[in-house]
């Protein structure tokens, strides 16, 4: 079959059955459960997916109806979580010292189990869209000044961790308060 693996955010895509005896009746069965297809030749038929099932895999074989035929050896179909892109975070510094924060971050493939890891350990994460996840970031986050590494991880099967977006942790602007002594003589 091909394709055989495809992500669950994959849509509108044509399954091409490759094999040998297929007829105009033979139809396409995906986990047992016939589906529309397209006979094109004695060795290909299609079937246009307009929606992805969900994440795991399927049985996908060949029926050609009685009198004889009968139903093909299988082949398998293995959806996957998509492989997470990031493309931008707010905000993307904060001060040595300051508080406990909430980060948005931006980018495409995000699912309800994405989650958000600040220099590669894991936060608590919020899903938003497929394209906005937030998470928080811990005031011991912002203990050290530098710059860290945010990505979004999508688990497996397939998924993996988004490239990452660079967010700084700056050195506080000083202030004083006062001054002692606070004139001289010349």
């Amino acid at each position: 079959i091909s394709p055989s693996v495809v992500t669950e955010i994959d849509t509108l895509f044509t399954l091409t059955v490759n094999g040998n005896n297929f007829i105009p009746s033979s139809v396409i069965t995906i986990q047992g459960l016939q589906v529309t297809t397209n006979y094109i030749s004695p060795t290909q038929l299609t079937y246009d997916l307009s929606y992805v099932p969900s994440v795991g895999t399927y049985s996908v074989a060949v029926i050609n109806p009685g009198p004889g035929g009968g139903t093909s050896n299988s082949q398998t179909l293995a959806v996957n979580h998509p492989v997470p892109t990031t493309t931008s975070i707010s905000p993307a510094s904060k001060t040595a010292g300051d508080a406990s924060f909430t980060i948005t971050v931006n980018g495409t493939n995000f699912i309800p189990s994405s989650g958000v890891t600040f220099n590669g350990s894991p936060r608590a994460t919020t899903y938003v869209s497929s394209t906005k996840v937030t998470a928080t970031i811990l005031s011991a986050d912002l203990a050290y000044i530098g710059s860290f590494n945010i990505k979004v991880v999508n688990p497996t099967p397939g998924g993996g961790a988004s490239n990452s977006q660079t967010f700084t942790v700056n050195n506080p602007v000083p202030t004083t308060t006062s001054v002692s002594p606070s004139f001289i003589v010349v």
